[in-house]
């Protein structure tokens, strides 16, 4: 594979998933902007966090920076919505 375009793409992905792992923020946002998570489910959440610490252990273990970054800032957003949630619960 050229090496240049696998440098990009992972580039790529990298912002993808960061912009993907915005979600817990957009609904930390609305939770805390309307004082209320009772149309929210923790244990979705809960189990989304879950399967995000999973990917940041698995791409530190590889050693994989965009897999790893990605889910640092996803293990991070998800901590401060589940905190939300259970605050405004």
């Amino acid at each position: 594979m050229n090496h240049k375009f696998f440098k990009l793409y992972e580039k790529m992905v990298c912002i993808i998933a960061l912009s993907g792992n915005t979600i817990y923020l957009f609904q930390a946002f609305k939770i805390w902007q309307t004082k209320s998570s009772h149309d929210v489910t923790f244990i979705g959440f809960a189990i989304s966090a879950l399967s995000t610490t999973n990917w940041l252990i698995y791409g530190f273990l590889i050693k994989d920076k965009p897999l790893f970054i990605s889910n640092l800032f996803g293990f991070i957003n998800a901590i401060i919505c589940l905190s939300i949630i259970y605050i405004y619960s």
